[in-house]
């Protein structure tokens, strides 16, 4: 390839240290300069090295020549500022380019600038072809940063930088806010440590925006940064993973940001008694069963939430006393053990419809999904009759939706976990204290591991090299086993009455509903310390599988 040089010096001008947009528009090659200071390498806020302000240049051709500036140098924009030696000066207030689109045959132009970024719109005819149409969120006496624009849904979408960190849209006359920042250091909806937007982009028909850290905030926990967050997920990092906490007592959900363990939103009554939650493996759909201890069968339901936008949008009526839920791996199939009716529920998530329902054991609780989906366990905790001799673990065929085996596990088994190897099942039982570790490939009790104080809750870290069994009763405890040995390495304390526990993703966290605290405890698996704890509602419960990824889009 031979390139030529087209355009030197700054197109003459050596104080047009940088070009900061090249684009096609109008049938012409466009150029807008930037960085028109004085001294290149001055501060971004100070005006006494303030230049003559960027230039936006234009050629038919792009041959060197052929180039001519269409816009007045920085817009035209000036204030007034007193230099070091309280010298009252004049300067152009736009030294440097933000950001670039072509929107309805029209091109925008957006600035940075310590004094006030600005919009500028142009039509391309020339010195006269441009217009002020700088949204009334970036007018004001401090910096603003036009850093980002796209065109979305037939609208310009604008993002700012700090401190301003709105998203505004436009609609080729006026402008509105799409994401209110309400310019507070510490305000911004989508996390209080953004300071502003970074850019914006457009995929799959959806909007995303990635943030900027404000400056301003500290760098030690829980402060989080490097964000994206998306749009028709409204207010949701799509970076980040959630936990999706069933309140018993008050009938909702609360939904945590494990990035920053903030609360981002509560779900209104989603039906009786929720407990048991499971979040499919593409993020997009959170199965709630909905416990009806008021014995009203028709109410026995599991409620469907939208994760994009937090609503529900249907509720299956299945057995009696749903407790347990489970996703298949492929997010095909939900299963349901109903405690009331001895039963699990087979649903089809294409239709939301009960395509099954298998007879099981005496109270079934606790349910998971092996790895390869060829094999469902669930316990049956008796939990009425407390007959040791039917306390159980049944393995179904998923191919069949019959039971194939029967192991004989603890009394009053409750949670179940499956190693992500799915070579191993662990087993809480809440009668005898302890954890079954039952072999899946012989269905037969390899290893019993003594724990806390009535054990409800399990969980297999994602490595697979720890397993968390959450104790009931006083003094309220998770026990940490090390999975190599079969043997409690660590025990955390957590609030009153502990009920279930899920670990993020990464691993790296756990979170522990506390049903007599009305909290979430967050444990860091590396210390196996508290770190935090997230008010939620009245008795949250969530056991099983309640954190999820983000959405797909």
């Amino acid at each position: 390839m031979t390139w030529n040089k087209v355009v030197s010096n700054g197109f003459g001008n050596p104080l047009n240290h940088e070009l900061g947009l090249m684009i096609e528009y109008n049938s012409k090659l466009l150029v807008v300069t930037t960085n028109t200071r004085t001294d290149p390498n001055a501060s971004f806020g100070d005006g006494s090295y303030y230049g003559p302000g960027i230039q936006v240049w234009e050629s038919p051709s792009g041959d060197n020549g052929s180039w001519y500036q269409v816009n007045k140098d920085g817009f035209g924009t000036e204030t007034t500022i007193f230099d070091w030696y309280g010298k009252e000066k004049i300067i152009r207030t736009n030294q440097d380019f933000g950001s670039g689109a072509v929107y309805n045959e029209t091109l925008y132009i957006g600035t940075l600038s310590h004094y006030g970024g600005q919009v500028w719109s142009y039509n391309g005819t020339g010195l006269n072809g441009w217009k002020d149409v700088t949204p009334d969120t970036m007018i004001w006496n401090g910096p603003s940063r036009a850093v980002s624009m796209v065109v979305y849904n037939d609208s310009l979408y604008l993002g700012e930088g700090f401190p301003t960190g709105n998203i505004g849209k436009y609609d080729g006359a006026n402008w509105e806010i799409a994401v209110s920042a309400g310019q507070g250091f510490f305000g911004h909806p989508f996390a209080v440590t953004n300071g502003g937007i970074s850019s914006l982009a457009v995929a799959n028909g959806k909007l995303y925006a990635s943030t900027l850290r404000n400056p301003l905030s500290p760098y030690n926990p829980p402060y989080e940064f490097a964000q994206v967050w998306g749009y028709p997920y409204p207010y949701q990092n799509l970076s980040s993973t959630y936990a999706y906490i069933t309140n018993a007592g008050s009938g909702t959900v609360t939904v945590i940001d494990t990035a920053t363990d903030n609360v981002t939103a509560t779900l209104s009554y989603v039906g009786s008694n929720p407990d048991g939650v499971a979040v499919s493996p593409d993020g997009k759909k959170v199965y709630v069963a909905n416990s009806d201890w008021d014995n009203i069968s028709a109410i026995d339901t599991v409620s469907v939430i939208d994760t994009a936008t937090n609503t529900f949008t249907d509720m299956i009526e299945v057995g009696q006393w749903p407790w347990g839920i489970a996703v298949s791996p492929d997010g095909n199939t939900v299963y349901v053990t109903n405690d009331g009716s001895d039963t699990v529920s087979v649903i089809n998530t294409s239709n939301n419809t009960v395509t099954a329902t298998v007879p099981v054991g005496v109270d079934p609780r606790g349910i998971v999904v092996t790895p390869d989906g060829k094999t469902v366990y669930l316990t049956n905790s008796d939990w009425w009759n407390n007959i040791s001799a039917i306390d159980t673990v049944f393995a179904i065929d998923t191919a069949t939706n019959t039971v194939i085996s029967n192991v004989s596990v603890g009394n009053r088994p409750w949670g179940v976990a499956v190693s992500p190897d799915g070579t191993k099942l662990y087993v809480a039982n809440y009668g005898s204290n302890t954890t079954s570790v039952i072999d899946t490939a012989t269905n037969s009790v390899a290893a019993t591991v003594p724990v806390g104080w009535g054990p409800v809750g399990v969980a297999v870290s994602p490595d697979g090299e720890k397993v968390y069994v959450v104790s009931y009763h006083y003094p309220y405890t998770v026990s940490i086993i090390d999975t190599a040995t079969n043997s409690v390495t660590a025990t955390v304390n957590v609030g009153k009455f502990p009920h279930g526990v899920a670990f993020t993703p990464d691993g790296k966290k756990a979170y522990v509903t506390s049903d007599g605290s009305d909290k979430v405890y967050v444990i860091d698996t590396a210390t196996n310390n508290v770190t935090a704890t997230v008010n939620t509602g009245f008795r949250p419960m969530s056991w099983g599988q309640f954190i999820g990824p983000a959405p797909e889009p």
